[in-house]
């Protein structure tokens, strides 16, 4: 992994699936200290990528074969490189843009700076998305997990009230072996850890492995929106991605599992019949993307041999 000294001014290199957002990330650059060295397209780039390029700025929408495999390319060669979610545009004429795009940088090269310590690289990223009756459901699950369950990292996005996280957090720790951790700035995403996602504060994930806190709130109904949580894993880690939807009530996840799908990640659902309530795996089991649906056990045992 290459040292930047100074993160303030950068040879960056952008890339991104929408003829817009190009022009729009372009001129931001210009507003700021850093130098363009090159722009392209999914379309059009070609691998290798311009070497000269301190940091990538990617934004990608429509995950396709071409896009997925730019994406693997800069996470096997480790190159640095800021995964931007598109839902958090800027335009060009906000008094702000040229301050966002100059944190997502800093984001991105502090974060990069400070991997120096050995980090336990999750084989999956697996978001646990349940509602109502999912805690009963995520804490059996846990439980179920062994000692080979450790290679993946897991997201727990659960709908609930602010007051009730903590309780919920040392019910994580007491069902699993596994560290437990929340959500927060600079928070490394390693194997054998659950993270906890806060109902009130929104995240972004930089460079595929840290957890940056935003001072957005979750958009929507629910809080957290599952679909935001399960729409930034799998913009981050692609295949890498993979969620099961427990037990809830309402269609929260049935909207990005198909961003999952795409990605080429994985989808299981609980069954119905194991559910408190079934609302959240039966719209999910709608979409066509679900790979498995089993009961908790099942689960467990999928997530940790891919057996059923």
């Amino acid at each position: 992994m290459q040292t930047l000294v100074n993160e303030a001014s950068l040879r960056l290199g952008i890339i991104t699936d929408s003829a817009a957002h190009l022009g729009a990330l372009v001129s931001m650059v210009k507003m700021t200290e850093h130098q363009l060295v090159c722009s392209v397209s999914t379309d059009s780039y070609s691998l290798p990528l311009n070497p000269e390029v301190d940091a990538w700025f990617v934004r990608i929408e429509d995950h396709n074969e071409r896009a997925e495999t730019l994406l693997k390319w800069l996470d096997d060669n480790d190159i640095l490189a800021v995964i931007d979610d598109a839902s958090d545009t800027r335009s060009p004429s906000d008094p702000h843009a040229a301050e966002w795009f100059n944190n997502k940088i800093r984001e991105c090269v502090l974060a990069d700076k400070e991997m120096a310590a050995p980090v336990k690289v999750p084989e999956r990223v697996w978001v646990l998305a349940a509602s109502a009756g999912g805690p009963e459901a995520v804490f059996a699950f846990l439980s179920e997990l062994g000692t080979a369950a450790a290679k993946n990292a897991y997201i727990y996005a659960q709908h609930i009230d602010e007051q009730a996280i903590a309780p919920l957090f040392e019910s994580v720790k007491r069902c699993s072996d596994m560290h437990v951790r929340y959500c927060e700035d600079g928070v490394v995403i390693e194997a054998g850890t659950v993270y906890l996602v806060s109902p009130e504060r929104e995240f972004d994930i930089q460079a595929g492995r840290r957890f940056i806190e935003t001072d957005a709130h979750w958009k929507g109904s629910y809080k957290p929106s599952i679909d935001q949580v399960v729409s930034k894993v799998a913009r981050a880690f692609v295949n890498k991605s993979a969620v099961i939807v427990f037990s809830g009530m309402g269609d929260d996840g049935s909207g990005a599992v198909r961003l999952v799908h795409a990605a080429g990640g994985t989808v299981l659902t609980q069954s119905l019949e194991d559910c408190a309530v079934d609302s959240m795996p039966r719209e999910a089991n709608m979409t066509g993307c679900v790979d498995f649906s089993g009961s908790v056990k099942a689960l467990a045992r999928k997530v940790e041999f891919g057996q059923t």
